[in-house]
């Protein structure tokens, strides 16, 4: 007669290894995770910050070539399939992006010689028209 003393044992190293297998491939798939979203949101600001520089570059080339000067430019339709939304305040010369996932990106314009304006979602995607105004830089969208 055989004696099977150690054979529930392999049994039990192979349960506990693929326990342990299992318990690290969850870890780093949750840590893959966290840090695609981070990249994710990381490129979405980076997008919407150009998308602000290249507005605030266009109302500042205005201002300095004058009242006889116009720019038209058109904008994406959304920020990596976010909308967004674009606002400034003239009292501080600053531009604001605000994406729909809800991160807000500034930027500042170098004159405060401009109309206030909101351009939401419906409006971009359409060409966007710089120009002067009754001694002020107005921004539209057509």
């Amino acid at each position: 007669m055989h004696r099977k003393e150690n054979s529930g044992f392999f049994s039990i190293d192979a349960l506990l290894a693929l326990t342990l297998l299992l318990v690290i491939t969850t870890s780093l798939l949750h840590l893959y995770e966290d840090r695609r979203k981070s990249a994710e949101a990381l490129g979405t600001g980076l997008e919407a910050k150009m998308i602000g520089n290249r507005l605030a570059s266009a109302i500042n080339a205005v201002y300095v070539n004058g009242p006889n000067f116009r720019v038209e430019i058109k904008l994406p339709e959304n920020v990596e399939d976010h909308k967004y939304w674009i606002f400034s305040d003239n009292s501080v010369g600053l531009l604001t992006v605000e994406i729909s996932s809800g991160e807000t990106v500034e930027t500042k314009i170098a004159c405060r010689n401009f109309k206030n304006f909101v351009l939401e979602f419906e409006n971009l995607g359409k060409k966007i028209e710089i120009f002067w105004e009754e001694s002020q830089i107005c921004v539209v969208s057509q």
